[in-house]
C-alpha cells in the first residue's frame, strides 16, 4: 500500500513539473499569409501601416488567424505639390509614394521569431495565386474628394489599382482593377467629400467574379466578371497615392484616407 501511495505522489509531481504545450504545439503551423495597407495624413504626416496577418486552415476548410497580426510602419513621402493638412493631404500635381517590404520575406521573418520550432514558407517570392474566403472580398477604400476633371488615379499597385473618374462636377464613378480585371461603376452623384469603395470577389462554385462599388457606404453597382485566380505580385514594391506610373495620370483633389485589403490567402506551401 506504501509503495502504491509513493507511486502516486511520484506520478503527480511529473505531471506538475512536465512543461506546458508552446503556442507551436497548441496550434498548427502558419499555412497562409496576407496584406493590409492603409495611409492616413494626420498631423501634416503621411502615416503608412503595413499588417502582416498569418493563419492556418481549419478542418473545415476555413481561415484561421494568428493574432496578434503584425502591422509595420512603411516609408512614405510626397512627391511634387502635395500640401498635408492636419488631417487630409491636397494634390496639385503631386503624389505619395510609399515602399512596401516582401510579403513573404517579412513573414518568414514574423515565423521564425514567433514560432521558431515551425517551418517557414517554401515559396518564392514573387507572384501568388489568390485564395478567397467566403464574405471577404479584396477592397479599396478612399476619402476624399476631386477638383480635376479628368480620370484621377487614387492607388497604384502592380496587382491593385483604385481610381475615380468624373463626369463634370457632380458625377463620380469607381474605376477598380485586380490582377487586369477591371470593372467601372455607374455614374455616382456627389457633392465634395465623399468615401469611395469598390470590391472584388471570386466564387468558385459559382463559376464566377463579382465586382461591387460603393458611395458613402450604400452600393450603387455591380459587374460581373469570368472566373479567374487572381495573381497578386507580393516582391517588395512601391506603391502610389494619387499617380498612374504607366500613364502619367495624376490625382487632383484632397484625399484624407486610403486602404486597400487583399484578404485572399496565399498559401505558404506549394
Amino acid at each position: 500500500m506504501k509503495k502504491f501511495a509513493l507511486l502516486i505522489v511520484l506520478l503527480t509531481i511529473v505531471a506538475w513539473i512536465r512543461p506546458k504545450p508552446t503556442a507551436a504545439q497548441t496550434q498548427p503551423a502558419p499555412e497562409w499569409v496576407s496584406w493590409d495597407l492603409e495611409v492616413d495624413f494626420y498631423k501634416n504626416a503621411v502615416h503608412g501601416q503595413f499588417t502582416v496577418i498569418l493563419g492556418y486552415w481549419d478542418s473545415n476548410g476555413e481561415a484561421v488567424e494568428m493574432l496578434p497580426n503584425t502591422t509595420l510602419s512603411v516609408p512614405c513621402k510626397p512627391r511634387g505639390n502635395v500640401i498635408l493638412g492636419r488631417s487630409e493631404a491636397t494634390f496639385n500635381g503631386g503624389h505619395v509614394q510609399c515602399e512596401l517590404p516582401d510579403l513573404i520575406d517579412t513573414a518568414n521573418t514574423i515565423i521564425a521569431k514567433r514560432w521558431p520550432e515551425v517551418e517557414l514558407f517554401e515559396i518564392v517570392p514573387g507572384e501568388c495565386e489568390c485564395v478567397f474566403t467566403a464574405n471577404k472580398p479584396i477592397y479599396a477604400d478612399a476619402t476624399g474628394q476631386l477638383t480635376g476633371t479628368s480620370f484621377a488615379p487614387v492607388f497604384h499597385h502592380p496587382s491593385i489599382q483604385f481610381g475615380l473618374q468624373p463626369e463634370g462636377s457632380k458625377y463620380v464613378a469607381n474605376q477598380f482593377t485586380v490582377d487586369g480585371q477591371s470593372s467601372l461603376s455607374a455614374w455616382q452623384k456627389t457633392g465634395g467629400t465623399a468615401n469611395f469603395r469598390s470590391e472584388y470577389e471570386c466564387y468558385t462554385d459559382a463559376g464566377i467574379c463579382k465586382f461591387r462599388h460603393f458611395l458613402d457606404g450604400w452600393q450603387t453597382s455591380a459587374n460581373y466578371a469570368p472566373l479567374v485566380t487572381p495573381i497578386l505580385d507580393t516582391s517588395a514594391t512601391t506603391i502610389y497615392i494619387g499617380y498612374d506610373p504607366t500613364t502619367g495620370a495624376v490625382f487632383d483633389g484632397e484625399l484624407s484616407h486610403v486602404r486597400v485589403d487583399p484578404p485572399c490567402h496565399i498559401n505558404g506551401y506549394g
